[in-house]
């Protein structure tokens, strides 16, 4: 199987999953998809493994593209994050900032930059995905000495084994090589003779190399690719006498039944090759699998692939009825589907009729570039359906907030326009005028909400109700000053009553002066009350003004009650007792009291 086949076929399972609601499972695929990606794409590098890539990067002041969004720092040492601009406006940015640092450019395919500087390399990979019109940036940094390595290791051509030579009586082979060219491969002296070998079998040297040959055996842990030589399966069970119950090898990435030796002509290790008959055969030396052997395995691969896209095909299914639920559900709030999801929708119509009608692995290859656009988009809208629904209530919420504020405006000018003692134009201008801005925020949103919902939420969360408690303050404002205009006018009497207990009780010879202590305090908080609110004044201040004033005045009429001069709250009211009855109880029922004699004598009954 190819390599682009088995990454296809990881992320479509995935994609199935996210479309069926299975979001947790789909999360979990697409992290081994990425790491997937990445140990096919970069070999381990022992010099730079034990560092972060996020401390690497940061030191070599690798910058982010203003904007940058689902940044990951993944174990390949990588580093990747989406934007929403073209490839070719992030490859100027890093082309431009990156030699403003030093760095110089190796190469500039597009969508592939590579750096150096000081002794680092620095590659950069853009993917742009055509109908969202984002791109995923994955950029990676690692010592020179290290990259050089890698290099060495992928193109270097393995030494002959040990007791070989290329050189005629080396080795005890006779005679120079043979003229005839060793295909894919070297010639090495095994005994006395020479043997082809061919570069997908590392000889003793090269296995202890810790670089993985571009076409070398895998080792544990590694994914099979194409172009590898056939492995046994290592997890086939086995029976009592130590052979495989059910043997299987797999072959470019497929799994066939039976030994490799069945599908392995060539020797294996420098060994001579078997013909179909069983006998050693030095011209049958690495043929590989034969044309009715690769059909099969064509087969194999096509079903493979066509279950996995059957899969993705259902998930679109289910996906395009979730996204027709949503938008009608919205419609009438005025919010549409991204344009990003509605166009990965559409699309994907024609793509599974291609699915459902190829014959061939061939025809399913042609589609895989579209199905992994689609599949991004999917992924990424998914779990994030119901942010529609909600941007669509906390609209209808702000369409009524907007209306209550402009009900509350036109209360609060009929009740300033009545108050002639008061002048509150200027707080009442600015409590208008916060409205109108605050109205001006949320058609916006309503526009916005047609085209991008997600920047729609966004700036309804921010900008129209960050401002709320603004407006809200300037509402408390203009309410306080005209109650506290109304309580000013009872202070004002309640001072005149005040005065008048105190000369009763002087009067009296009783010593008021705490009382005129008291009184003065409460005039003077009175006065600064109604030179407070005459201008423009903090709400918070203005309460806790008024605040004071009443403690005052409650501490003084405390004081009056004590001296006998105040009057109680508590209203003065006597009982009716027309209706009181006073009920005698019969002898018998009565309670026995001791009497003083020693006997017992009856208690008379309670009156009501």
């Amino acid at each position: 199987m190819k390599k682009q086949d088995l990454i296809a076929l990881i992320l479509i399972v995935g994609v199935g999953f996210v479309a069926g609601g299975m979001y947790l499972q789909s999360t979990i695929t697409y992290h081994q998809v990425y790491n997937t990606l990445a140990e096919l794409s970069l070999p381990p590098v022992p010099e730079y493994s034990e560092a972060s890539a996020q401390t690497a990067l940061e030191s070599v002041g690798v910058p982010f593209y203003s904007g940058a969004q689902r940044l990951t720092f993944n174990d390949a040492e990588q580093v990747s994050y989406r934007i929403a601009a073209s490839a070719n406006v992030i490859a100027d940015f890093y082309q431009q900032d990156l030699s403003a640092q030093g760095w110089e450019e190796l190469t500039n395919e597009g969508t592939f930059l590579t750096y150096a500087k000081a002794g680092d390399e620095l590659d950069i990979t853009l993917k742009e995905n055509p109908l969202s019109q984002k791109t995923v940036v994955t950029y990676a940094f690692a010592p020179m000495s290290a990259v050089l390595g890698v290099k060495i290791a992928q193109e270097s051509t393995p030494p002959p084994a040990s007791g070989g030579s290329g050189e005629a009586g080396a080795g005890g082979c006779s005679g120079p090589t043979p003229p005839t060219p060793c295909n894919n491969g070297h010639y090495e002296c095994s005994g006395d003779n020479w043997q082809c070998v061919t570069n997908s079998q590392p000889n003793q040297n090269t296995q202890q190399n810790q670089y993985q040959q571009p076409n070398q055996p895998m080792q544990p842990g590694q994914f099979n690719q194409p172009n590898q030589p056939m492995q046994p399966n290592q997890f086939a069970p086995s029976n009592n006498n130590g052979q495989d119950s059910a043997t299987t090898c797999r072959v470019n990435g497929v799994d066939m039944p039976g030994p490799c030796s069945n599908y392995n002509q060539g020797g294996g290790q420098g060994q001579p090759g078997f013909g179909d008959n069983g006998q050693k055969g030095e011209g049958q030396m690495n043929q590989g699998p034969s044309e009715e052997e690769m059909q099969k395995m064509d087969e194999q691969r096509f079903k493979q692939m066509k279950q996995g896209l059957n899969q993705f095909a259902k998930g679109v299914t289910m996906m395009k009825k979730n996204v027709a639920r949503m938008k009608t559900r919205v419609a009438k709030c005025g919010v549409s589907i991204p344009e990003e999801l509605a166009n990965a929708m559409s699309s994907a119509d024609s793509i599974v009729a291609k699915i459902k009608a190829a014959q061939s692995a061939d025809e399913l290859d042609a589609v895989i570039g579209d199905i992994e656009d689609i599949g991004a988009i999917m992924q990424d809208w998914g779990p994030r359906l119901g942010q529609l629904d909600q941007l669509c209530q906390m609209m209808k919420q702000g369409d009524r907030d907007t209306k209550q504020l402009e009900r509350d405006a036109k209360r609060l000018e009929s009740r300033v326009k009545a108050n002639k003692k008061l002048d509150l134009t200027a707080i009442l201008s600015q409590f208008k005028n916060n409205i109108a801005s605050l109205k001006g925020v949320f058609l916006g949103v309503v526009a916005l909400a047609k085209t991008d919902p997600e920047s729609a939420l966004e700036k309804l969360q921010d900008e129209y109700y960050g401002e709320m408690d603004n407006i809200q303050s300037s509402r408390m404002a203009i309410e306080t000053a005209l109650n506290v205009s109304q309580g000013l006018k009872t202070a004002a009497s309640d001072i005149k009553k005040v005065e008048s207990q105190i000369k009763s009780l002087q009067k009296k010879k009783v010593d008021t002066s705490a009382a005129e202590d008291l009184l003065a305090t409460m005039k003077s908080q009175v006065a600064d009350l109604q030179q407070f609110i005459k201008g423009t004044f903090d709400p918070e201040e203005l309460i806790i003004q008024v605040e004071d004033a009443y403690q005052t005045r409650a501490e003084l009429n405390d004081l009056l009650q004590e001296l006998g001069g105040g009057t109680s709250a508590v209203p003065q009211i006597k009982g009716y007792s027309g209706m009181n009855v006073n009920m005698n109880l019969p002898d018998a029922f009565q309670k026995q009291q001791p009497q003083d004699n020693g006997g017992m004598g009856t208690e008379p009954g309670p009156g009501f």
